[in-house]
C-alpha cells in the first residue's frame, strides 16, 4: 500500500511539474547577399528551408540587420506656385528647387479628361511657365505635375473664369 501511495505521489508530482515550453516561431525574409553566421546557446537545432529566392528560418534568433532606404519625395524638394487663381486667359506655374529636376505637367478637368497634353520641364533653380487657358471652357481644372517617368508628384487646382 505504501508503495502504491508513493508511486501515486510521484506521478502526481511529475504531472504537476512542467518544463519550459517554447512556442514562438518567426517568419522573416532578408535581401542581403552577404553571408552571416550567428547562434544562441539553447537554440541548438534550427531549421532553415530554402525555395528559390525565399528563405524561411525557424527559431528566436533572426537576422537583426535592418536596411532602410528612404527616398525623399520630389514634392518636398520643390516649391510650387500657380497664379493667378482664378484666371481668365492664362496662369503661371512657378517651380523652385535647389537641385536639377526633370518634371512634366498636364491639365485635366474635374471629369478626369485630359485637356492639355503633357509638357516637359527641365530646370535647376527657379522656372516660370506660362499656361494658356483660352482653349478650355470655364470651370475647375487640375494641373498635374509628374516625374519624367509619369509618377504623380503634385496636383494644383485652379479655376478658369469667363
Amino acid at each position: 500500500m505504501k508503495k502504491l501511495l508513493l508511486l501515486g505521489a510521484m506521478l502526481l508530482t511529475v504531472s504537476l511539474l512542467s518544463a519550459q515550453t517554447l512556442s514562438r516561431q518567426v517568419i522573416s525574409s532578408t535581401g542581403s547577399a552577404n553571408n552571416q553566421l550567428s547562434y544562441t546557446v539553447g537554440e541548438s537545432v534550427v531549421k532553415t528551408a530554402i525555395a528559390g529566392s525565399f528563405i524561411l528560418t525557424q527559431g528566436f534568433q533572426q537576422p537583426d540587420e535592418t536596411a532602410v532606404n528612404v527616398k525623399k519625395p520630389i514634392e518636398v524638394l520643390v516649391n510650387y506656385k500657380l497664379f493667378p487663381n482664378p484666371s481668365h486667359d492664362k496662369v503661371f506655374l512657378e517651380l523652385n528647387s535647389a537641385q536639377a529636376l526633370d518634371l512634366k505637367f498636364d491639365m485635366i478637368d474635374m471629369a478626369g479628361k485630359q485637356v492639355r497634353n503633357a509638357e516637359q520641364i527641365k530646370f535647376n533653380g527657379k522656372v516660370k511657365k506660362e499656361i494658356d487657358l483660352t482653349h478650355v471652357a470655364s470651370g475647375n481644372y487640375l494641373l498635374r505635375i509628374m516625374t519624367a517617368s509619369g509618377e504623380a508628384v503634385k496636383s494644383l487646382k485652379f479655376t478658369r473664369t469667363d
